[in-house]
């Protein structure tokens, strides 16, 4: 070996050396353990929230299998929210402080114990079968225990408390639902991404099912489509069954999709929501068979339109309340010079044809938890108006989803337009 080359293979092997001694002596700079989407951290802040409200008190939450063969197993939304276990027949405990069994929250699973320890970063891990020991043992020292609602006898966790109340007759069983709707009212960064996803995966809908729209068509292959754009673009599930509601269909709030042919000029509502990480988004546009609104349907349809950005610039976050939006929507359509006919033939206001609430919460349901107050900053939330005229068998209806900041309001759904010119081209394209 020529001594140059020596030379050399001797300083690239100094400088490996001294990079590795350095390596050593550099902190490891690995990116934060991440599930379903979110931190693992944010999982964790979730239940010392949820210690922090229920006090020394056992807390239990389990999942079922499904009904039916036929259904596909979806976990509870408060299991996945808390700990990111989503494993059927798994179960979920709180022990209060100086439980005997010497923790604070464990997971109880079919598959390796290791792995979900692995993965969700929990405190205990164990079998199945340890679960009615552990839980019992429990059960002499603290007579308090919440559990998933509605507290019934065809509630989540009927087979649960009759169980407990064998173990201990003088348990005292309560609901968790309300104290983990005030947790899941605010947003963290892992749940907005996710809510952008499902966006993105709902939007991926609209585009595949507005091309389906046209003279001639069915709801139901309109509904075909929307679904396989969510398949195509990763969303699992959907977060609520697809509304796909054309002509007279359209003033029927939540339409199932039928085989009914579309007609020419008809307007088209469709309200779908794809779901990502157990997160679903809700959007609604209406669309017109054919490409174009008719000239009755474009004036409407842009009063709606006018209606929704007035809502969101109306929002305060922490100050306006649901009751002060609703009245204002309502407010709105009272002021337009637009009129129409009920069924008597008497012309109204087209407030009289907005027949639900302006929004609603979302996250992991469509319909989220949540006080109905105050808006929040850290909600997400829709707004939605409509109009239902059946005497001229149009329905029009936009929704959009909003993440409430601390100083604004900001539409994620924006990558869908609904502008009259975008809403006509999606389904001419």
């Amino acid at each position: 070996m020529r001594p140059v080359i020596r030379r050399a293979l001797l300083m690239a092997g100094l400088v490996g050396l001294l990079g590795m001694g350095y390596a050593r002596l550099a902190p490891a700079l690995s990116p934060p353990r991440t599930l379903l989407g979110q931190t693992l951290e944010e999982f964790a802040a979730r239940r010392g929230g949820l210690r922090k409200a229920a006090g020394q008190s056992l807390i239990i939450l389990t999942s079922l299998y499904p009904d039916n063969d036929r259904l596909r197993y979806r976990p509870p939304n408060n299991m996945v929210y808390l700990t990111g276990v989503t494993e059927a027949g798994s179960s979920v405990v709180f022990f209060p402080d100086g439980d005997p069994n010497e923790v604070t929250c464990a997971a109880f699973v079919r598959r390796s114990p290791d792995e979900v320890k692995m993965e969700t970063g929990l405190e205990a891990v164990f079998g199945t079968r340890e679960f009615w020991p552990k839980v019992r043992a429990s059960l002499e020292k603290c007579g308090t225990v919440y559990v998933e609602g509605p507290l019934t006898d065809t509630g989540p966790s009927r087979s649960l408390m009759a169980r407990l109340r064998e173990i201990r007759q003088d348990v005292d069983i309560r609901d968790v639902r309300p104290l983990l709707a005030p947790l899941r009212v605010r947003k963290s960064p892992g749940e907005i991404a996710n809510l952008r996803a499902a966006i993105a995966a709902t939007v991926a809908g609209f585009v595949r099912g507005a091309r389906a729209i046209r003279p001639g068509a069915t709801e139901l292959a309109v509904e075909g489509e929307i679904l396989a754009g969510f398949r195509h673009a990763g969303a699992a599930f959907e977060g609520f069954p697809c509304i796909v509601g054309s002509g007279p269909n359209s003033i029927i709030l939540h339409h199932e999709p039928t085989a009914r042919p579309m007609a020419r000029g008809e307007t088209v509502v469709v309200d779908i929501g794809a779901e990502v990480n157990y997160y679903t988004a809700d959007l609604t546009r209406t669309f017109p068979v054919g490409g174009r609104f008719t000239p009755r349907a474009r004036v409407l349809y842009q009063t709606v339109l006018d209606v929704q950005k007035a809502c969101a610039e109306r929002i305060v976050p922490g100050k306006t309340t649901w009751t002060e939006l609703n009245r204002y929507a309502r407010e709105q359509f009272r002021q337009s010079t637009l009129r129409a006919a009920d069924s008597s033939g008497e012309m109204q206001t087209l407030d009289r044809f907005f027949s639900h609430s302006i929004g609603h919460y979302l996250g992991m349901d469509v319909h989220d938890v949540g006080s109905y107050g105050p808006i929040m900053p850290g909600s997400v939330i829709t707004i939605e108006p409509g109009l239902y005229i059946a005497s001229e068998n149009i329905g029009i209806r936009i929704e959009d989803d909003y993440l409430i900041t601390e100083t604004s309001v900001e539409r994620l759904s924006a990558p869908l337009a609904s502008d009259i010119p975008s809403v006509e081209r999606m389904v001419r394209r």
